[in-house]
């Protein structure tokens, strides 16, 4: 168990990221996958699209080639010029902080957004890179704007979208606030555990794309105290963990120490 103090610090793994940057040849893609044969559509901008609007919609995206694991896709300064789509795969976004370690702000999975921040600046304010192999849709603000009045579906999806980052973001913070490091990770597992369940995945035994250099980094505390965690709660047997595979074996003691209430919990309420 980690200390009050070294969480309060808001201590993170030393590790810098690795990665390497993408080149303008490997970035716009022919189109393979047609947003209306996507498996994703239903959770991305074309969810609430009509034949029509898909077409228009088509034309405004970039298609990005497959990239592999640790790839820049953007990075913190960079000009804005769209936001960006997961297609599959997953990404990490990331900032610097002022003593020049990275920080973990965001896991993004398919169907999910992020670039968003850059809007207000007109500068990327985070670093994404991959985590695994991972294909992306970039949309050019640019062009949405110009086309919004004859596309009031996408633009509306975008808003849902931008409104579910935000809830992201809020229950980041929240987590933050948590004063134990067991706390904070039985928080970020049943988070985890509900975006999969969104993708029709299982919501109790999954695979993590990202390391635990990763999850210390995106909960702000040391990697030693990340592993203490995993090994309290598989100890309590909330959960079984297996490399990177994790099997929540009792989802509604991990929500109690996590102190959220399940989805099933609040139907019945």
């Amino acid at each position: 168990m980690s200390s009050f103090s070294e969480i309060q610090a808001g201590v993170v793994a030393s590790t810098k990221l690795n990665a390497v940057p993408i080149n303008n040849v490997e970035r716009h893609a022919a189109r393979s996958v047609h947003c209306n044969a996507c498996c994703m559509q239903r959770l991305c901008l074309a969810a609430d699209c009509n034949a029509d609007d898909m077409s228009e919609l088509e034309k405004l995206i970039d298609h990005w080639h497959p990239m592999p694991k640790e790839r820049y896709i953007v990075r913190e300064g960079d000009p804005f010029d769209g936001v960006f789509l997961v297609r599959s795969g997953s990404v990490k976004t990331c900032q610097t902080l002022a003593n020049g370690e990275e920080k973990i702000t965001g896991f993004h999975f398919p169907g999910e957004i992020f670039g968003l921040e850059g809007l207000s600046g007109n500068n990327h304010m985070h670093t994404a890179v991959t985590m695994e192999t991972t294909s992306v849709c970039m949309l050019p603000l640019q062009r949405l704007v110009s086309r919004r009045q004859q596309l009031p579906a996408v633009e509306r999806r975008l808003l849902l979208l931008l409104s579910e980052l935000l809830n992201r973001k809020d229950e980041h913070s929240s987590m933050l606030s948590k004063n134990r490091a067991d706390e904070r990770l039985a928080v970020f597992l049943l988070e985890l555990s509900g975006r999969f369940e969104r993708r029709h995945l299982s919501s109790v035994c999954f695979c993590l794309p990202m390391s635990r250099t990763d999850v210390s980094r995106y909960l702000g505390l040391s990697l030693e105290s990340v592993s203490r965690a995993f090994a309290l709660l598989e100890k309590a047997q909330l959960i079984k963990p297996n490399g990177r595979m994790i099997e929540i074996t009792d989802k509604s003691a991990l929500a109690s120490l996590a102190g959220a209430v399940l989805e099933s919990q609040r139907e019945i309420a």
